[in-house]
């Protein structure tokens, strides 16, 4: 059972990713554009300047951006609050399968969380793309795994659970599909869903702006690193099927034995040593972003 509690917490560990840096552009940072009234009427209507001037109304630029990151394939948006911050906010689904087999146990694991996050990006020196972010992440039950607790292929015979022995018969059933109900007691099975605070803080930083304050061109190549506090893991475990007594008769709901239910706790339990690692969930992410202007400011 244990390949089975590690890759709950391990599995939501692994995904690539490698750091690239923004796309480097032009340097010209000013513009000049202005149009006047009519002859004769005195007055003239002019834009700002400089583009980090326009940066001064909120919400003037947006930008888009696909990435992938530790978190699965994300989908962003931004806009600009001022010179030196943008509200970023993204939606996530990370999803993931494995068959594991150890010691005659055969279990499927299963990782699909989806996440909905927002941040605060902010730019110390505006013309470049260091930065840093503190957010929020919001996200569902990311993992599951079918424990078989009998071994594989099932059949009629004793098995040991955290030292005790228990009995199990699995009634053949040529003609059953895979979810057709079977006609007699079947071994027990556990599902676990590995729980955690569904609210996270997280913290991160970067290079590259998704809104470039300076006219590089709309495309830029955001990076992103760091953690996303995810708090204490837990397990909880839903049996189901039977268990019977040694002579393979009185079979009974094994979610309904006391001793059965404790025991499958405790070799749960003992790999929670485990899934503490995913109390600091790393963050890591890259991405290609397009930034464009959604309205002129006038002055």
């Amino acid at each position: 059972m244990r390949p089975i509690a590690m890759f709950l917490a391990l599995a939501l560990l692994v995904w690539p990713a490698s750091l690239i840096a923004e796309r480097p552009g032009d340097n010209s940072n000013t513009s000049t554009e202005s149009s006047s009234s009519p002859e004769g009427s005195g007055v003239t209507l002019s834009q700002p300047t400089s583009r980090l001037d326009r940066f001064a109304h909120p919400f003037t630029f947006g930008a888009t951006m696909e990435s992938a990151s530790t978190l699965g394939g994300q989908f962003t948006v931004a806009e600009s609050l001022n010179r030196y911050m943008n509200l970023r906010s993204n939606v996530g689904l990370l999803i993931g399968h494995k068959w594991v087999t150890h010691g005659g146990f055969t279990s499927h694991a299963s990782i699909t969380m989806q996440s909905i996050g927002t941040s605060l990006d902010f730019y110390p020196f505006p013309n470049h793309g260091l930065r840093f972010s503190p957010g929020i992440l919001f996200h569902s039950e990311p993992a599951t795994a079918a424990v078989r607790l009998a071994p594989f292929p099932w059949k009629t015979g004793p098995f040991t659970v955290n030292g005790h022995t228990y009995y199990a018969v699995a009634t053949p059933c040529p003609k059953c599909g895979p979810m057709d109900p079977q006609p007699g007691p079947e071994p027990p099975f556990s599902y676990e869903h590995l729980q955690l605070p569904k609210t996270a803080f997280t913290m991160t930083t970067g290079w590259g702006n998704m809104i470039p304050r300076k006219k590089t061109g709309p495309w830029s190549f955001p990076v992103e690193v760091g953690v996303a506090f995810l708090g204490s893991p837990s397990l909880r475990s839903d049996i189901q099927n039977q268990i019977c007594d040694a002579q393979y008769q009185n079979c009974q709901d094994a979610a309904k034995n006391p001793q059965f239910q404790s025991d499958v706790e405790a070799a749960i339990g003992s790999y929670k040593d485990h899934m503490d690692l995913l109390k600091t969930y790393p963050i890591i992410s890259f991405g290609l972003a397009y930034s464009f202007e959604w309205r002129t400011t006038m002055k």
